[in-house]
């Protein structure tokens, strides 16, 4: 049965030749441009979408149809030696660095839990150990002392800053140099995703954004290029959040979002996927591909259950080799964080505010995978990483705990042009705006097919 006929009977109606509609939302409405504007939608029609394309791929259009992408597509890799060499030159020097930092560390730590453990020593037991004594003997006093002493162990150990985990031949510092290696040799194509539910039903997907990075269009550009595409699906457009998480979806910062159906949003996926992460010939095998993701597992889980086909090989953990020409890393910017520097201050715009990279209105899909693959680029850049001083665990360590401290004592900061503008805005009596946003959305369209949304990303 076909997906429109099917959804139209679950509620997920097209107002046709219409030039645009609002779509009506519990928090408010998103005006969607085109001429077959979906006005009503819902758990059922999104459910209906879903059975229809569970487990099976998706026929996708191919990129390689447009002239563009097929030459670029017979772009090969040339491997840059000045390149290769600075990478092996700062992997080399920051493994001494980190050796002598955990080494310090280690000796720091050794030497609180040392002091602990003396003062404890000398401190008088409150009578509980004399009663222990008394009433259970001197065994049980002495287990009390040794949970003390092992819960004051624990308490300096968690305290102690800064961990350093990137120990030189871990399995971490593996992963960390593979990083590197990879963006650095500009011999990676990286295909960052970020995907958005419904938080009363999880399972719904209402949002996908996807940022490109191909160093193949970016041979001679100064600036990075990427490619950024935010979906909403179509059946679960009126769904909002807010009592859970932020719903940003009507504010994507780079362009249109593009409203299609869920058939047709994992037939576009599954276009890119397929020119981007699965190659064919000689030339395209030459370069290593990556997908990239802040906790990025959960995202790759929800685009299987779509029906987009992903890369058998695909690890988040093991380094590639040289039998591994054309599978797929995966580069997790949550990972790579929390084994640098530890679990505190690992969301996405924690991190983007430590490296001090400008961000808006994340939880945005679209939004997101632009930050993520921003992110990634700036924590494995080997020039970034020295000014930034990211090598140097004691600093970022005292920056994180600055930045816990400022949390506690300082209110967030909310623009003051925010606040007019809400005022205003929420005033139905007030119809001539005074108050200017100083952010501009793109909106969002209606696109009826994947080959019509590929038709606009062309080149051609």
């Amino acid at each position: 049965m076909a997906l429109r006929t099917q959804a139209a009977k679950d509620g997920f109606k097209f107002a046709k030749g219409r030039k645009g509609g609002d779509v009506g939302a519990k928090n408010g409405k998103i005006h969607v441009r085109g001429r077959s504007v979906p006005h009503k939608a819902g758990v059922n029609a999104y459910q209906a979408a879903a059975a229809l394309i569970k487990g099976s791929r998706p026929p996708a259009p191919s990129l390689k149809e447009h002239l563009y992408f097929e030459n670029l597509a017979a772009v090969e890799y040339t491997p840059i030696k000045l390149h290769l060499d600075l990478i092996e030159q700062y992997l080399s020097g920051v493994e001494k660095s980190f050796e002598k930092q955990q080494n310090r560390s280690d000796v720091e730590l050794a030497r609180k839990v040392e002091q602990g453990l003396k003062e404890l020593a000398t401190e008088e037991p409150e009578d509980a150990s004399g009663a222990a004594a008394d009433t259970k003997g001197e065994d049980e006093a002495a287990l009390q002392r040794t949970k003390m002493a092992e819960k004051l162990v624990r308490k300096i150990t968690n305290e102690h800053k800064p961990v350093v985990s990137l120990a030189p031949k871990s399995g971490n510092f593996q992963y960390f140099s593979q990083a590197v290696q990879m963006l650095n040799s500009r011999q990676t194509i990286c295909f960052c995703i970020d995907v958005e539910a419904y938080e009363q039903q999880t399972n719904i997907v209402t949002e996908i954004g996807i940022c490109i990075f191909d160093p193949r269009e970016n041979v001679l550009s100064t600036v990075p290029n990427f490619r950024t595409y935010h979906l909403l699906v179509g059946e679960s457009l009126h769904l909002r959040n807010g009592r859970f998480v932020c719903d940003l979806k009507d504010c994507f910062l780079l362009g249109e979002s593009m409203v299609m159906s869920l058939e047709e949003c994992a037939k576009f996926i599954q276009s890119l996927m397929d020119f981007y992460m699965l190659p064919c010939s000689d030339a395209e095998r030459s370069w290593h591909r990556a997908f990239v993701g802040h906790n990025v597992k959960g995202d790759l889980r929800w685009l299987a259950n779509i029906g987009v086909s992903l890369p058998k090989h695909c690890d988040s953990g093991r380094p590639l080799t040289a039998r591994d020409r054309g599978s797929a890393a995966v580069l997790d910017t949550e990972k790579l964080y929390r084994f640098s520097y530890g679990s505190k201050g690992s969301s996405l715009g924690k991190i983007l505010r430590l490296l001090e990279i400008p961000h808006a209105f994340l939880h945005n899909a679209g939004n997101d995978a632009y930050f993520t693959l921003k992110l990634l680029l700036h924590m494995c850049d080997i020039n970034f990483r020295k000014r930034a001083r990211l090598d140097n665990f004691y600093a970022v360590a005292d920056k994180i705990t600055t930045w816990e401290e400022r949390e506690k004592t300082e209110a967030k900061i909310v623009p003051m042009s925010f606040q007019k503008a809400l005022a205003e805005f929420s005033n139905a009596k007030i119809v001539k705006r005074r108050t200017v946003s100083q952010t501009e959305f793109g909106g969002c369209r209606w696109i009826d097919s994947a080959a019509e949304a590929l038709s606009l990303c062309s080149e051609d």
